[in-house]
C-alpha cells in the first residue's frame, strides 16, 4: 500500500533526518550532498536539535530544520522549504549568520568560529535559471578568491531537478544524491513493503519505516494531517494576498494612466485655446488648469 504522505512536508522531513536514533540516514543524505558540491564527507555526525514528536502539535508556524556537527567540527543546517517568497534569500543569510554567531561563546577568539554549511531543499523554484543546484560562498568576483571558507549556502531545487531527469539515465540524476532527490519527490507513491530496487538500502528502508509510522498510528497521522493543512492554508493565504496585491496594483496603474490621459487632453485643449487668442481666465475656468500651468504651455 502506498504511503500517501510527502517527505517534503517539514514535519516528515524532520522526523526522517532529525532523529539521532537514525543519524545514519542523515549522514548518508548529507554525504551525498557534500560529494556533489566537492566537499569532504562526514565520517560521523551528531544531531544537535533532535526531533521529539510528542512536543509538536503540527499546526504552529515554527521552523523544523535539522542541525548537526561532524567529526571535522563543521556545523550543518538542513531545512526543507515548500514554498518560495520574496525574502527567502535574505532569510537564508539571516539564518546562516545567526547560527554562525552562536558557535562562538562570549570572550572566545574569532578563530574558534566553526564552518557552517547551510543546505536548503526547496520544493519550489527560487531562481529563474535552469540549474537545480547552487553553491554560494564569499568569493571575490575578479580573482575568485574566497574570503573565508566558513560560509557556504547550498540550494537544491527539486522542481528544477525533476525537470532535467527525464533526459538523464546515469550520473547524479539516478545515483548518489539523485536517489535522495527522487525519494523526496516521490516517496508518497512507494509501498514500504515492496520498495523499488533503488530504495532497498538500509537508509532508505529506515526512512520508509519512519514515514509509515505516520500512516499506522492515529496520533501521528493526525499531526501530519494538521501540519499539511496548516502549510496548505499558509500557502493559500499568501497566494490570495499576492493576487489581491496584483489586482490593487492594476487598479492603481489604470487610474494613473487615466489621470495622465486627462491631464494631457486638458493641456492640448488649453494650448489650442491660447493659439486662438482665448483669454487665460476663460481657459483656466474651462480646463481646470491653474493660471501658471496655462501660461507655461
Amino acid at each position: 500500500m502506498k504511503l500517501g504522505i510527502r517527505p517534503t512536508v517539514d514535519l516528515i522531513f524532520k522526523a526522517i533526518f532529525g532523529d539521532e536514533r537514525h543519524a545514519n540516514i542523515t549522514r548518508s543524505f548529507l554525504n551525498d550532498i557534500l560529494v556533489e558540491i566537492g566537499r569532504p564527507r562526514a565520517a560521523s555526525l551528531e544531531i544537535l536539535n533532535p526531533f521529539r514528536p510528542g512536543h509538536f502539535s503540527g499546526d504552529k508556524d515554527i521552523v523544523l530544520d535539522v542541525r548537526a556537527v561532524d567529526d571535522r567540527g563543521r556545523e550543518f543546517q538542513i531545512e526543507m522549504q515548500m514554498r518560495s517568497f520574496s525574502g527567502l534569500p535574505q532569510r537564508m543569510l539571516h539564518n546562516w549568520a545567526s547560527l554562525y554567531l552562536a558557535t562562538l561563546a562570549k570572550g572566545d577568539p574569532y578563530a574558534e568560529l566553526r564552518p557552517l554549511i547551510s543546505i536548503w531543499i526547496l520544493d519550489c523554484r527560487l531562481f529563474p535559471d535552469a540549474a537545480w543546484l547552487h553553491v554560494f560562498e564569499l568569493r571575490d568576483e575578479a580573482t575568485k578568491r574566497v574570503l573565508h571558507g566558513d560560509l557556504t549556502i547550498v540550494t537544491i531545487e527539486l522542481e528544477a531537478w525533476e525537470a532535467l531527469i527525464g533526459e538523464a539515465t546515469t550520473g547524479t540524476f539516478r545515483e548518489g544524491l539523485g536517489r535522495w532527490l527522487q525519494f523526496l519527490r516521490g516517496a508518497q507513491d512507494i509501498d514500504p513493503d515492496s520498495p523499488p530496487a533503488e530504495f532497498t538500502s538500509v537508509e532508505f528502508r529506515e526512512a520508509l519505516e519512519i514515514m509509515a509510522t505516520y500512516t499506522k498510528r492515529d496520533a501521528r497521522r493526525d499531526v501530519y494531517r494538521r501540519r499539511f493543512e496548516f502549510l496548505a492554508t499558509q500557502a493559500s493565504l499568501e497566494l490570495e494576498a499576492k493576487q489581491e496585491g496584483r489586482a490593487e496594483g492594476k487598479a492603481e496603474a489604470q487610474a494613473e494612466a487615466e489621470a495622465k490621459a486627462e491631464a494631457k487632453a486638458k493641456a492640448e485643449a488649453a494650448r489650442s485655446f491660447k493659439a486662438l487668442g482665448v483669454a487665460i481666465d476663460i481657459i483656466v475656468q474651462g480646463t481646470g488648469l491653474s493660471r501658471e500651468e496655462v501660461e507655461a504651455l
